[in-house]
């Protein structure tokens, strides 16, 4: 098991993307970020098969309502949405002393489901239900934050507006986010200071969810939930252009999210008809390899050989080989998993409905 990328919602070249350094994971909660891979109807991969994995949840750790989930090499990080007492925070297990600890706190506001991390700061975006967004002035009650991995600084504000920011995607020194209500995608310097509208059009951008990014490219799917159909953007750096990378067939009334992860040659994501993959290179009417039935995909994670994706509705975490064979069950009975992670030291996955912070652990 070799990662190659780091964790979002999760953010490096996928994990929800991102080229910050210093990450021993890739996923979402978050996108993630595998090594060589093919996709559509072509390419190969390294040889894969299937493990046998011991399942633990980490010790100390009994959250409420766990989203999203990154780790690196000292220690592992998500965000809770908290629950009754509970407040909503930005959560640290440190792998050293198994001590956990809060980075941050967030009330009133309530985390996204997306995480990322560089060599130094944790990123996160929170957000209220209420003012409306119809207000004049209109309330700044949405932000995209971060604090140092130490938890030693309070946590500063990247960004406020109004109009959720979902997903967010680090591409060193630029930080990505989607805001589906606003129909658009935004960047900023990850240190702060202006941000910029990177786009807006709701003619592809309807509902921008998982954003995902490489050196050359930035990918996000897009939900039309009015017209129950999705679609796979691309953004070329070098020309500053659109163009839609793949169409992304979905069920919204069963599952309106499409995550997403890309690595070196392909892009992966999920809709309510499955998980797909498909080859960077390939031309936009060339269809998607499904690697594997789901229907509730609330995270997905690569490593150089698989993907890894929880399931909300089935209760399951699961791994499949990126050509789409040796598809297996890790875990079963896990109550809402979402956000998932990858590293050298394993899978991670957080149980929304329990509160376990889990780890699976590839057996010899």
């Amino acid at each position: 098991m070799e990662p190659t990328g780091t964790a979002t919602g999760g953010a490096g070249p996928g994990g929800a993307g991102g080229g910050g350094g210093g990450q021993g994971g890739a996923g979402t909660g978050g996108e993630g970020a595998g090594g060589n891979g093919a996709g559509g109807g072509g390419g190969s991969v390294p040889p894969c098969h299937t493990e046998v994995f011991a399942v633990t949840s980490l010790p100390n750790t009994s959250e409420q309502r766990p989203l999203a989930i990154a780790t690196d090499d000292a220690a592992v990080y998500w965000v809770n949405e908290g629950f009754d007492v509970e407040l909503p925070r930005i959560r640290r297990f440190d792998r050293m002393t198994g001590a956990v600890s809060t980075l941050a706190e967030t009330f009133p506001k309530k985390p996204a489901a997306t995480i990322v991390l560089d060599d130094l700061h944790v990123y996160w975006a929170d957000s209220e239900q209420t003012p409306s967004c119809s207000g004049t002035p209109v309330p700044e009650r949405d932000r995209v934050m971060r604090v140092l991995k130490d938890g030693t600084t309070i946590a500063a504000q990247i960004w406020t507006g109004c109009g959720r920011a979902e997903n967010l995607a680090l591409d060193d020194p630029q930080l990505y986010w989607t805001r589906p209500t606003s129909h658009q995608l935004r960047r900023s310097n990850k240190s702060g200071g202006s941000s910029q509208i990177f786009h807006d059009d709701p003619t592809d951008a309807a509902e921008p969810f998982s954003v995902a990014v490489d050196g050359a490219s930035v990918y996000w799917s897009d939900v039309n939930e009015i017209m129950n159909a999705g679609s796979i953007m691309v953004y070329d750096k070098a020309n500053q252009s659109v163009t839609t990378f793949s169409a992304a067939p979905l069920d919204a009334s069963v599952l309106k999210e499409i995550w997403l992860a890309v690595d070196d040659s392909a892009v992966y994501w999920s809709t309510a008809q499955g998980l797909y993959r498909k080859l960077k290179s390939a031309p936009p009417d060339e269809p998607p390899t499904q690697l594997a039935p789901a229907m509730g995909v609330r995270g997905i994670a690569l490593d150089e050989h698989a993907v890894y994706f929880t399931d909300s509705l089935e209760g399951t975490v699961s791994r499949v080989c990126k050509d789409g064979s040796a598809l297996q069950i890790i875990e079963l009975g896990q109550q809402e998993p979402r956000g998932i992670a990858v590293d050298a030291t394993g899978v991670y996955w957080v149980s929304r409905g329990t509160g376990a912070i889990m780890h699976a652990q590839v057996l010899p």
